[in-house]
């Protein structure tokens, strides 16, 4: 199966006009902690898939030595359904969420059942406050937050695989988040 970092977005919630990808968290740039996350065990190759917005981000894909693919950036579900075409199907991790490990990926690939997953956290596991649009309830009632680490296919059938782990709440979407991210990348070392 293949890996896709989706690095394309504009980035919008930041106070200046910026690029996710070349971000660092804990000193490494967001980039290359979410291709080294997909260097893993079912994965048999990397890309990265940027947009017109972000020439930075395909520069530093270049120089991490991965595969670079364009996508017309209309927004992440249209990204995501042109690459579905490209590919059938494939591990999409968001370059934003910097403390996916590639054990998650294998735990994600290994407990999901169909041939579409998103992996969840428990909303009481988060760090940060989700947005509303982060929110989803499982068939047990349960209120989980998207992680943006998935399985994707063409199929409709999407299975919720939980992970335990409350630094998959972390999202770098806006400064504050970026400076959580920093400050747990430091306390623990991650």
């Amino acid at each position: 199966m293949k890996g896709v970092v989706m690095a394309g977005g504009a980035a919008t919630r930041f106070d200046r006009r910026v690029e996710k990808g070349i971000l660092e968290v804990g000193g490494i740039p967001l980039l290359e902690r979410a291709v080294t996350a997909l260097s893993t065990r079912g994965i048999d190759s990397v890309t990265v898939a940027v947009t017109g917005r972000t020439p930075e981000t395909e520069r530093l894909a270049a120089r991490l030595g991965v595969d670079v693919l364009t996508t017309s950036g209309m927004g992440y579900h249209e990204d995501t359904l042109e690459l579905v075409g490209l590919m059938d199907r494939y591990v999409s991790l968001n370059v934003d969420v910097p403390f996916v490990s590639s054990a998650h990926v294998t735990a994600l690939m290994d407990r999901s059942k169909s041939r579409s997953a998103a992996a969840v956290v428990p909303r009481t596991l988060c760090i940060m406050e989700p947005g509303p649009r982060s929110v989803a309830v499982d068939s047990d009632g349960r209120t989980m937050v998207w992680v943006g680490l998935n399985i994707v296919s063409g199929d409709r059938d999407t299975d919720l695989v939980v992970l335990d782990d409350d630094v998959l709440s972390v999202n770098v979407n806006d400064d504050e988040g970026l400076r959580v991210a920093d400050r747990l990348a430091r306390e623990r070392n991650l």
